[in-house]
């Protein structure tokens, strides 16, 4: 197998990406509790920010950025 095939080989295979946990049915998500969560971590990143809690601010935008329900909430909107 050349390089060039190896690359084939890789591109073909599943796409990139993260999961959504097998969500499949866009409909059947709960978007209602996806936007609350979503607006519950922006609120804490700005309640922690007002205190100098710039560890916590760190912490949570991390959460916020790579949680299932912000994700979804970013491409559902």
């Amino acid at each position: 197998m050349t390089a060039e095939d190896a690359m084939i080989e890789i591109s073909e295979a599943e796409p990139a990406g993260a999961s959504f946990h097998g969500v499949t049915d866009w409909h059947a998500i709960d978007w209602r509790s996806v936007n609350r969560n979503v607006r519950r971590l922006q609120a804490r990143i700005v309640k922690a920010t007002a205190v100098g809690r710039w560890g916590k601010v760190k912490a949570l935008q991390r959460l916020l950025t790579h949680e299932t329900a912000s994700r979804l909430h970013n491409r559902g909107v």
